[in-house]
Formats: structure tokens, sequence, C-alpha cells
């Protein structure tokens, strides 16, 4: 699936409208999982769920469509949660040069208001109301996202359908000194682009009730060459190169965002 395809998808919140809405519903998964909610109504993580996870923003909008004559309101609530613990653990790989979040989640609940019983269709869900998690993403840096359909969600209880994210973080210039080596100048790695993975599972909680959740982190540890001045004894500077590593727990990430859901 192209990036294109993924844009129009993420209709909901931030990126376009709502076309129309399917005015049938195909039934709730058995066991579908619910979120609690904060005070001004956005999704939270349950207290068996939240721990190592940080509120980095939240958007909240009413989205309109209709079909067939009769009108249908989405009240459309998003939550971005950012992983400290692999945050802080970049930080400290780079002296802080690098403290931004890598592994995030986005989770978005959909509310559905008529004067009908209308439901979301499962097999229409994917065309119609995926939230903008790529314009949520994007504000963290993270670029070029697809996505393709898994056989995951038949694994997770009351998910309804999972998709493998791929996409790109780019990271520019870092700069930080190596106190181990005083003599020597700051360690300079130039900009590159982070691998990124992730899934993306929606599924209905109850009639009218629709619950999406996004999320991405490193797909794969990171070496690149960066360069230090050293200064000689009668004071002449040469350039020196070496390695810098960045360690990412890729299946430790996958596992903490699919924890979210089951």
């Amino acid at each position: 699936m192209n990036r294109r395809r993924f844009l129009g998808l993420c209709g909901v919140a931030g990126v376009g409208g709502v076309t129309a809405f399917t005015l049938f519903d195909d039934g709730v998964a058995a066991g579908a999982p619910g979120f609690p909610r904060s005070e001004t109504d956005h999704p939270r993580l349950g207290e068996s769920k939240s721990a190592g996870w940080t509120v980095v923003s939240e958007d909240a909008q009413t989205v309109s469509g209709g079909q067939f004559g009769i009108d249908v309101t989405a009240d459309v609530y998003t939550t971005l949660f950012s992983h400290e613990g692999a945050r802080e653990r970049v930080a400290e790989q780079t002296r802080g040069a690098f403290d931004r979040p890598v592994v995030l989640a986005s989770l978005t609940r959909v509310d559905l208001h008529s004067y009908v019983n209308v439901a979301l269709s499962v097999d229409r869900l994917d065309q119609q109301v995926l939230p903008a998690v790529e314009s949520q993403l994007a504000d963290q840096g993270v670029a070029q996202v697809d996505y393709e359909e898994t056989a995951l969600a038949e694994d997770l209880r009351g998910i309804q359908r999972t998709y493998d994210v791929t996409g790109t973080m780019p990271v520019d210039d870092l700069t930080y000194d190596e106190p181990d080596t005083p003599d020597m100048g700051p360690v300079r790695v130039p900009g590159f682009d982070l691998s990124i993975a992730g899934v993306l599972a929606l599924w209905k909680s109850s009639v009218g009730t629709v619950y999406v959740l996004g999320s991405v982190y490193p797909d794969e540890s990171v070496s690149k060459t960066a360069t230090r001045t050293v200064e000689g004894p009668d004071g002449e500077t040469r350039e020196v190169s070496e390695e810098m590593a960045l360690e990412f727990d890729t299946a430790a990430y996958r596992d903490a965002v699919i924890s979210l859901v089951k």
C-alpha cells in the first residue's frame, strides 16, 4: 500500500474529512478491549499498561458525514504516548544530543452519534475512519509512512484489523562531548534516516465506538562513522574517525506496543 493510500485513509482527525459512514453493523468482536478516559475524554492506558508510557500530545475533533440522507457525527479523541525508557536509552548513548521520543503509540477513540443505530462495518473501517496517526507522528519527525495488512489480529482477542507499519525518522547532525577523552574535540555524527517499524490495530469495542492504535519504533540498531578533532603536541589538528553505535531493542519495543491491546 503506497503513501498516497495511507494519507487518503487517515481522514478522521487533522488530515481531511469523512465522506461516508457505512450504515450496517457486522458485529463487535468478543473481548474487544476498551480504555479509560481522561477528564477531557481522551483515551488513557489502563493502570496495568501505563507503566513507562508518557503522554506527548492530545487532539480532539468532531467530524460529520452521511449516506442515504442520514447524517452521522463522530467525536474523535486521540492521545499520543512516548515510551520513556526507549527515549532515555538513546539520550544516554549520545550524551543527550539525541533526546526525543523514538517509540510512539497513538491511541484514538471514535464515538459515533446518530438518531439511528449506526455502526461501522469492519470491512469499510480501514477505508473511512482511520485516524490521523500520520499527522501526529509527523509532529515527532516520522515520515514516509506506509503499511500492509497482517494476520496478527488472529492472535489478539477482540482486534479486527492489524497492519505492519514502516517509515523513517530523520535525525539531524549530532554533536556531543565525550568526558572520557577530554583531550579530543566533540563527537560529530552526520545526520541520517532512522528506519522505523510499527503496528496499527483497529477494532470496535461497542456499537458506535471504534478504537485505533498506531505505533512506531526503531526497527534496527544503527552504526555510524563519527569524526573528532585531535590536537597534536605542536598545536596541529587532525580529524580522526570512530564508530558510533545506537542500540535499539526492537523486539522489546514491538512487544511493548502489542501488549497495549492484549
